[in-house]
């Protein structure tokens, strides 16, 4: 079976494939290779200008997930040694984040979490 594209389905899937290549986990040389070859890309340095300006996008959006993981999973452990310290000192919660040394201005925040 044969699938037909129009202009405009190869047009969107080139654009896609660029894409991919852009964004993938891969040194900046390799990407430069493979837009040559597979798309036919000359690399100017106007292009290769963007081609840098996107791969730092990328490195920077997978940072800043990377770090908010990081920070999520830090909360969710710090709302485990509240309930922890509740549970085994029979204390308010307001006393088990005094004994984790937790901000008071994060009061708020982490009693909402534990409400949930």
């Amino acid at each position: 079976m044969y699938l037909l594209l129009s202009a405009t389905d190869q047009s969107h899937h080139q654009l896609i494939s660029m894409l991919d290549t852009l964004l993938a986990k891969m040194d900046a040389e390799t990407k430069k290779k493979k837009l040559q070859e597979e798309h036919n890309l000359p690399m100017t340095i106007k292009l290769e200008k963007e081609m840098n300006d996107m791969c730092n996008l990328s490195s920077g959006i997978r940072e800043e997930s990377r770090m908010e993981g990081k920070l999520e999973g830090r909360v969710e452990t710090t709302i485990e040694f509240i309930k922890n310290i509740m549970f085994k000192r029979q204390s308010s919660a307001e006393e088990a984040m005094e004994l984790l040394g937790i901000n008071k201005a994060e009061y708020p925040r982490y009693l909402a979490m534990l409400q949930n």
